[in-house]
Parts: structure tokens; C-alpha cells; sequence
């Protein structure tokens, strides 16, 4: 069993909505191990629980919308026990995947989401000027947290 997670997601068609994906793979060749599994993803999916469900704790990255520009964020997140599966298209967050580990997989990692705050999510693949200057900060946070 590999003991952490770190799921990056977001659109990396979408300017800085992708900086979480694109940060995962940047990372992956990295910090890929027997203890570590990155995934860059572009949406979570149900079948991110069952994932999650293998390891004792995840580190969720994501592009944010609210705050300053550039601005990077870690919180705590717990599962959703009121999580309703629904159609779950671009409506699955953190706590929707921890609950489906917990529900289906008998499992409750320690959970993190880790997120930088974006400027721009029109079309596009460049980062704003806030997200760009952020990064190497962001991948830090990441590595740091990997390490344990």
C-alpha cells in the first residue's frame, strides 16, 4: 500500500484552471514512488475514491477562484457523509471523493486540498503573471508535503 496520494486536477485548456494538472505532471516523474502515487486528472472521478481508499492520507491540488491572485491555500478536508452520487459530472469535490473511499472502500485517509488562486480561466494554456510567479512556491508546498 502506498502511503500518500497526491491527485492535481483541473482543465489545462483553461488558463490558470490548470495549473493544479499541470503541477502533478510536472511532478510525477519526481515524486513517484513505492510511497507516493501522483495523478494528474481533469475532473475527479468516482473511481478517484477507490484510489484514495489505498493510501493513508491525499493531497488534493486545485486552481481557486476565490482570493488574491497567486495566492496559495492548504486545508484540512473531510468527507461529505450527505454526499448524494448524482450524475457527478464536474461536480465531484474532495469531500465527495473521501466519502465514496469511506462508503464503498471502508477507508478515511487524511486529507488535504491544496490550491493557488488563478486570475485567468478563459481558453488558453498560459499561466496570468500571478500564477506563473506563484509556481515555484506552489511546487514546493507540493515536494514539502510528499516528503512528509
Amino acid at each position: 500500500m502506498r502511503a500518500s496520494l497526491i491527485l492535481g486536477y483541473g482543465n489545462p485548456l483553461r488558463s490558470d484552471d490548470g495549473v493544479a494538472y499541470k503541477a502533478a505532471i510536472a511532478l510525477e516523474s519526481e515524486l513517484s514512488s513505492a510511497e507516493v502515487c501522483v495523478v494528474a486528472a481533469h475532473q475527479l472521478l468516482p473511481e478517484h475514491g477507490e484510489l484514495a481508499s489505498r493510501v493513508a492520507r491525499v493531497l488534493f491540488l486545485d486552481a481557486s477562484h476565490g482570493g488574491v491572485p497567486g495566492e496559495i491555500r492548504c486545508q484540512a478536508i473531510l468527507r461529505d457523509p450527505y454526499f448524494q452520487p448524482g450524475t457527478l459530472t464536474h461536480d465531484l469535490h474532495p469531500s465527495g471523493v473521501l466519502e465514496l473511499a469511506s462508503r464503498y472502500f471502508h477507508a478515511e485517509p487524511e486529507a488535504w486540498l491544496l490550491t493557488l488562486t488563478g486570475a485567468n480561466f478563459e481558453l488558453g494554456e498560459s499561466f496570468s503573471a500571478a500564477v506563473a510567479a506563484a509556481c515555484p512556491e506552489y511546487l514546493d508546498r507540493i515536494r514539502a508535503w510528499a516528503r512528509g
